[in-house]
């Protein structure tokens, strides 16, 4: 059975009586595994606690696990955490800002394979699906476009923090 097979078998789960695929389907080193989203897809990467973490354990293991994933295959790191900046998403490096961020970076090279169900927007929110490869008549390959997802999510975060530090500022002032 080769990869493209493995994806599209039906899951055993059931839903209202159908066979049901999960949104999210990642395959890594053979392997396929089903999430239910984002959060279930960091709990089985990064721990089921992740998320009850206090955030400098948080960064602390996003960053571990990045740094063991680009040294084992020599590529880079862009830590925007540490307030590093970007100016371009290189092919080959991994991005650390969150766990969004280090999933994709996994995406773009190719450490893992993301497939989403066109319609669940978990990833692909905002992205011309039209153009991507698919694995399944509703499913998109998430690493053809983890590039452009970046950026947006890059995008986003600077505009949410300069809002941020708008209000601060404003608040300040009115003190």
């Amino acid at each position: 059975m080769n990869i493209a097979q493995a994806v599209c078998k039906k899951s055993n789960s059931k839903k209202e009586g159908k066979s049901y695929m999960k949104p999210i389907i990642v395959v890594e080193n053979g392997e396929k595994y089903e999430y239910n989203g984002i959060e279930d897809m960091v709990k089985a990467i990064l721990g089921k606690d992740y998320y009850n973490l206090p955030e400098n354990e948080k960064i602390s293991k996003l960053r571990l696990k990045t740094y063991m994933n680009a040294t084992l295959r020599n590529l880079p790191i862009k830590d925007l955490i540490n307030g590093e900046k970007i100016e371009e998403i290189e092919k080959s490096q991994y991005i650390i800002l969150d766990e969004i961020t280090f999933l994709l970076s996994l995406a773009k090279n190719n450490d893992i394979v993301i497939y989403e169900n066109e319609n669940s927007e978990e990833f692909a929110n905002g992205i011309d699906k039209e153009r991507l490869k698919r694995i399944a008549e509703n499913y998109i390959r998430i690493n053809d476009c983890a590039n452009e997802i970046l950026k947006n999510k890059i995008q986003a975060d600077k505009i949410q923090a300069k809002g941020q530090d708008e209000d601060k500022k404003d608040h300040e002032e009115r003190m």
